[in-house]
């Protein structure tokens, strides 16, 4: 098709190939943001084993739901929605069910598959880093960078669900 389009254009000037479409929405660093953390993270965290569930991007935002697993048993649970509105991208955890403040993306401290959202007026954190920067890896740091404490959880996932590997059917 491209090489056509090539050979039309050349025959009938540039205008030819105008109704072509692109192959795909370039996304803002917020869409990215979102849609690199869907799907299915695990790691160890707390003493037991952290799940996290992040729903595929809508055009408002998305959401996640996340577990803590110790012996067997869920001991801690969480919500995220992230809105988007226009370029603005707000992050509000839910722990156990229980709104928290919101937190709001700050594009002058992130950086290609590192987002950062910050409150100055939180406790702890004041600070929640998603880092994508190694591939199957998602690490979620907390931390309080506004009072100057050395304080810093970090969450170190995997994808829990990595796409299954296609074999050559045996003859």
């Amino acid at each position: 098709m491209k090489k056509w389009c090539v050979i039309v254009a050349l025959a009938l000037g540039s205008g030819a190939c105008r109704g072509i479409e692109p192959l795909g929405p370039v996304l803002s660093p917020q869409r990215a943001f979102l849609e690199s953390l869907t799907g299915h993270w695990t790691g160890p965290m707390w003493g037991g084993r952290f799940d996290a569930y992040y729903a595929g991007p809508h055009e408002t935002g998305s959401l996640s739901y996340s577990t803590l697993t110790q012996e067997g048993r869920i001991v801690f649970h969480e919500f995220e929605v992230f809105r988007l509105e226009g370029a603005q991208l707000t992050l509000q955890p839910y722990p156990m069910g229980q709104p928290e403040v919101i937190f709001t993306y700050l594009p002058e401290a992130s950086s290609p598959g590192r987002w950062v959202f910050d409150n100055p007026e939180n406790d702890f954190p004041t600070r929640i880093t998603y880092d994508r920067t190694q591939v199957g890896a998602l690490n979620i740091q907390l931390s309080d960078p506004e009072r100057g404490t050395e304080k810093v959880e970090t969450f170190a996932l995997q994808r829990a669900n990595p796409a299954p590997v296609q074999r050559p059917a045996q003859p």
